[in-house]
């Protein structure tokens, strides 16, 4: 029986009107309305390609209790003519972790001439293990855009060894973008390398506020994935850096908080 709480949101998913549709499929999406995922599914084969890419996005969210079946639907996406389409797709591929879908994934993060394309494909392999992820991820690190390479570095630091640090190093040698630069120093960190947490951490100095965004993300992956060693070594670093970053934007100050509160409860300790 639909509880009665979703009853309206399921009648305007099966609307006819694209302007119903549309904002029912983010309705979906944001109370997880598991429900409503047969239904979303449908929609994946509408003629517009906005309701396509936002019907994928959503079932990202409402279809991880059938990865199989939503991970299937969503598949031939990955060659679908609408960008945002395809993005949405990959991104949900992930979110799904539907396996099946790795190779076009691979496919889209070489060949796919839109970056976000390329991003979104790069960010769902991470979900992936194995040798042939991490193949195609040091590929990556020479895509054009800089976001697909940051990405790229981000998969190596989370899911890659020690055996990747002189090429990320070489990497580092040549970089010259901001987010790829601190995913550099980041993953060599996380990968072992004691002596990239410092200019990570000054890369917050004269950090505007996107910048800012990029090294405290950084930062989350750090704290919660490099080793126990590294990070009482390196705490108070860190957390010098953080508070510093505080003073300078209301907004980066909450972000570095949550930062703070990470490493405190990874320390086992009060973010005070």
């Amino acid at each position: 029986m639909t509880p009665p709480d979703t009853s309206g949101l399921l009648a305007r998913l099966r609307s006819s009107d694209t302007a119903v549709v549309a904002p029912a499929l983010v309705e979906a999406q944001k109370v997880r309305a598991f429900e409503a995922a047969p239904i979303i599914a449908e929609l994946l084969r509408s003629p517009e390609g906005g309701i396509r890419a936002t019907a994928a996005e959503a079932l990202g969210y409402v279809g991880v209790k059938a990865p199989s079946r939503y991970g299937e639907a969503l598949l031939p996406l990955l060659g679908d003519l609408e960008s945002s389409a395809r993005a949405c797709a990959a991104e949900a591929l992930g979110a799904l972790a539907y396996e099946p879908a790795i190779p076009g994934l691979e496919r889209l993060v070489i060949a796919d001439g839109d970056e976000l394309v390329r991003t979104s494909a790069m960010e769902a392999l991470g979900a992936f293990d194995g040798p042939r992820i991490l193949a195609v991820a040091e590929h990556a690190t020479d895509d054009p855009d800089p976001t697909v390479r940051a990405y790229a570095v981000r998969v190596i630091a989370l899911k890659g060894n020690e055996t990747f640090l002189p090429m990320l190093k070489k990497r580092l040698e040549v970089e010259r973008d901001f987010q790829p630069r601190a995913a550099l120093l980041g993953a060599r960190y996380l990968l072992g390398s004691n002596e990239d947490i410092r200019p990570l951490l000054d890369l917050l100095t004269d950090a505007d506020i996107l910048q800012s965004t990029i090294v405290l993300n950084g930062l989350w992956d750090i704290i919660g994935k490099a080793p126990a060693a590294s990070i009482v070594r390196d705490a108070a670093a860190i957390r010098k850096a953080l508070a510093q970053a505080k003073e300078r934007n209301e907004l980066v100050g909450r972000h570095a908080d949550e930062d703070l509160k990470e490493l405190a409860k990874r320390l086992g300790a009060s973010p005070n």
